[in-house]
């Protein structure tokens, strides 16, 4: 443990030390509250009172952070505590399998470095039987053509995950609110795709001869942009995290419902936000469907790196195949 009891100790003295103004409520309706902080919480917070079998930590809380201030009690009696062992024993344990989930990211880079010869006669090992750089210089040579798919991916991944979360997050927003007019029929606008899908045939003469998306970005962007499961979660987020008086509270202020949520709802999700657009990011990056479906063969210079993978994967099992 790096930090000492004394310098948490230090650290929660300028809580205590200082006094904390809280304004509830509208203009000219507003109620004044003083909040401060007790040596009672700091006993909480910093976690005191698990550490009971030493003797030093019996008593009561506001004296025992007096007696750690003043010396009377150490880090190493804290570390005496059979349960400070457990915790540092704990920890040990999950940067254990921390580690442990870095080796198939390290099998992939030694395997990059393996000769051919080797990973044909041993497969893929943490110990080569022979060290190479061909890989690296097939990359290079391939530069224009790997690179601007490297390149297509990083963009289709951007501008998707903000698109998916403006009309993710706004739709689950609207259907959120108790007092939307449509809101009933929206949410089942939303609920029956998630249930019965149009099918491909469907799905493709649309975006490719009606919305015109063929051989373009916006066909590896739009298709996956706004899911109907991620629209559920983020209206059940709203519901049920955002309290409605705040909300009814800056309308009486008048404040508009895209400032609302610009400024005070989205603040509040940003767990919801973080988690929906880590679910677009993986998407986007790892998609090479949309450009099988819309991307011609000829349009290498709009395939994305998933794409561009695969069909190498599938050229060299036709070799071997062959």
């Amino acid at each position: 443990m790096s930090t000492s009891i004394l310098d948490c100790v230090n650290a929660y003295q300028s809580l205590l030390d200082t006094e904390y103004k809280i304004i509830i409520g509208r203009k000219g309706q507003s109620v004044e509250l003083h909040v401060f902080f007790l040596k009672d919480h700091c006993y909480h917070l910093m976690g005191l009172h698990y550490l009971k079998d030493p003797p030093q930590f019996n008593g009561k809380r506001e004296s025992i952070i007096d007696k750690i201030l003043a010396g009377a009690i150490t880090q190493v009696q804290a570390e005496n505590s059979e349960l400070y062992s457990k915790i540092a024993d704990n920890a040990y344990m999950i940067i254990f399998l921390a580690l442990l989930c870095l080796m198939p990211a390290l099998l992939v880079l030694i395997v990059s470095l393996s000769s051919e010869n080797s990973i044909r006669i041993k497969g893929y090992s943490y110990i080569p039987m022979e060290w190479s750089i061909e890989a690296f210089k097939y990359l290079t040579n391939q530069s224009s053509y790997i690179g601007r798919a490297f390149l297509n991916s990083i963009g289709v991944t951007v501008v998707g995950t903000a698109l998916g979360l403006i009309t993710t997050s706004t739709m689950g927003f609207a259907l959120s609110r108790p007092n939307y007019r449509l809101r009933k029929f929206f949410t089942w606008f939303i609920f029956i795709p998630m249930l019965f899908s149009g099918g491909l045939v469907a799905s493709y003469m649309i975006n490719a001869h009606i919305l015109g998306l063929k051989d373009t970005y916006w066909a590896l962007i739009l298709p996956i942009c706004c899911s109907s499961f991620y629209c559920i979660i983020m209206r059940t987020f709203f519901q049920t995290t955002v309290p409605d008086a705040i909300i009814e509270s800056a309308k009486i202020d008048g404040a508009r419902m895209i400032r609302i949520f610009v400024q005070i709802v989205l603040p509040i999700s940003l767990p919801a936000i973080a988690t929906i657009g880590l679910f677009l990011t993986f998407a986007y990056w790892n998609d090479w469907m949309m450009a099988k479906y819309y991307i011609s063969g000829n349009k290498h210079n709009l395939f994305p790196l998933q794409y561009v993978l695969i069909s190498l994967e599938e050229n060299i099992s036709f070799l071997t195949r062959n």
